[in-house]
């Protein structure tokens, strides 16, 4: 079987998903993310098609700190209200499109998407 993990650049440091998407799981976060993996998040696959189980074994991905960050909640969980990221970075004002607790995605059709913690300080 092929599987997948995502990860998470928060504040330079990369962080893996605590839980391992099968291709049926990861191919429904990215289809609510319309195939666009904001810049700040990675997906490692591994795995072989087929029946067999594989084991995550890659020692960077084992080796990173683990964050429980359900990225189909944060990929559905689309704003009640109108927000925007200050990107100290690029100046631009960039729209909030999904949030859960203090990560969001930001992006608009003409800014590619970006993952980002919101520590309240500037970005």
């Amino acid at each position: 079987m092929v599987y997948h993990i995502f990860q998470y650049d928060i504040e330079g440091v990369w962080y893996r998903d605590s839980q391992v998407y099968s291709d049926a799981q990861f191919d429904a976060i990215m289809d609510r993310l319309e195939w666009r993996l904001p810049t700040g998040m990675r997906v490692f696959h591994f795995g072989a098609p087929g029946p067999e189980y594989y084991p995550l074994d890659n020692p960077v991905v084992l080796h990173r700190p683990v964050l429980s960050l359900n990225p189909v909640a944060l990929a559905t969980g689309a704003l009640a209200y109108r927000a925007v990221l200050n990107d100290k970075h690029t100046r631009l004002r960039i729209p909030i499109t999904h949030q859960i607790e203090r990560f969001v995605i930001c992006g608009s059709p003409d800014i590619w998407p970006c993952f980002r913690y919101v520590d309240g300080g500037g970005m």
